[in-house]
């Protein structure tokens, strides 16, 4: 499906409504993460997958075996559009006022001695590389995670495009039986159950491709014995579950909206459903992937 700025505005403004009432969430966050959100859209509309040579793509055979159709360390993100976003995401966390908008002021400051980089930041982001943004979270210690969330924000729009790409040229219509991303190799982030079968999707925790995967396996370690999968769901988040792995101990949340009027975003189900990340934690188990939003 291509994308459709109108439409995908449409749906996140109904979705936020809705996340608007909910006493678990801060309102400042959902503001925050809505405005983000329709600058995403905005440079998404606007984004043009970048040109990937033919020897970073799998062949056909490699990716029946279970090699992702573009590693993640392959994506190209547009560092002139997406530093741009990134300063439109500053304007908007400074809004915030009080720690977030000290915290901007120290990481411009840093971008004027030298010791953050958006470029090479964008680079780690692509790379993985969470030792090197541990480091970055030192620079704004009132609010750890503002450089993570910034530059995933603003690498977004286009890694989202050029996954788009990559599957409009492959498809993705197999049952995908591997524990990552058919696109990018990442690990799932949430998964959904659609239409009247159930069917299972999970949505990638970088490139946000969805995938069919089967319904009774673990997404992460591939267990498949009953006996070790379990669920639990709370009656204050009506809609989710979360699937829990006992030979991992392992968690991922799953959506069914199927028999509800509620509109279902990925980035933003994961944020709904926090409460149940909460209870799962108590529970001693854990997810492999941040938030969406490098949380």
């Amino acid at each position: 499906m291509t994308f459709d700025l109108a439409t995908e505005s449409r749906r996140l403004d109904k979705k936020v409504a809705s996340l608007r009432g909910k006493d678990a969430l801060p309102s400042g966050l959902v503001e925050l993460l809505a405005k983000a959100r329709k600058l995403q859209l905005d440079a998404r509309a606007q984004a043009s997958p970048a040109s990937i040579p033919e020897a970073s793509r799998c062949d056909a055979a490699s990716h029946a075996q279970g090699a992702p159709l573009l590693p993640r360390h392959s994506f190209v993100v547009d560092v002139e559009r997406a530093s741009a976003l990134m300063d439109a995401l500053k304007n908007l966390a400074r809004e915030q006022g009080d720690a977030l908008a000290r915290s901007v002021q120290l990481l411009e400051e840093a971008e004027k001695e030298g010791t953050f980089d958006f470029s090479e930041a964008f680079a780690r982001f692509i790379a993985d590389d969470a030792e090197h943004f541990s480091r970055l979270c030192e620079l704004t210690p009132e609010t750890p995670r503002l450089i993570p969330f910034l530059v995933q924000a603003s690498a977004t729009p286009f890694i989202e495009a050029l996954a788009e790409a990559v599957v409009g040229e492959a498809g993705l219509d197999a049952v995908w039986p591997h524990g990552h991303c058919p696109v990018c190799g990442s690990l799932p982030l949430i998964g959904r159950l659609r239409e009247k079968e159930g069917y299972r999707n999970l949505v990638c925790s970088f490139c946000h491709s969805e995938y069919r995967a089967r319904r009774l396996q673990c997404p992460y370690c591939l267990e498949e014995d009953m006996e070790k999968l379990e669920y639990f769901d709370s009656p204050d988040e009506p809609g989710y579950m979360v699937n829990v792995c006992r030979s991992c101990n392992g968690y991922i949340k799953t959506v069914d909206f199927r028999n509800l009027d509620k509109t279902s975003l990925p980035l933003f189900d994961d944020l709904e459903s926090l409460a149940l990340d909460m209870l799962a934690s108590q529970k001693g188990l854990s997810r492999p992937t941040l938030s969406a939003w490098g949380f």
